[in-house]
């Protein structure tokens, strides 16, 4: 089987950022972290009003060393915006 396409494998995060997929199913989306795939899982947990889970995926993405670009910028701050994060 060939090695899938980085593209391709990121349009299916958006399926594995609802709230309703188990733990299990999501770490059998087993992907090399990117940029692309972070970017899609904060922009998915966004869409299915999981934005805490949106922050912890943009911090991780920023602990393995990836360099967040501004989609992902603007999707946490989204995130941060609309999740009723406390700054005060």
């Amino acid at each position: 089987m060939s090695k899938p396409e980085v593209v391709s494998w990121s349009a299916l995060i958006s399926r594995y950022a609802r709230p309703d997929i188990e733990e299990r199913q999501k770490r059998s989306l087993r992907i090399e972290p990117n940029v692309v795939s972070c970017n899609g899982m904060i922009a998915g947990f966004n869409q299915n009003g999981c934005y805490s889970e949106s922050v912890l995926m943009f911090q991780k993405m920023h602990s393995c060393g990836l360099k967040p670009n501004g989609t992902g910028v603007s999707s946490v701050l989204y995130g941060l915006g609309y999740g009723g994060f406390d700054f005060g």
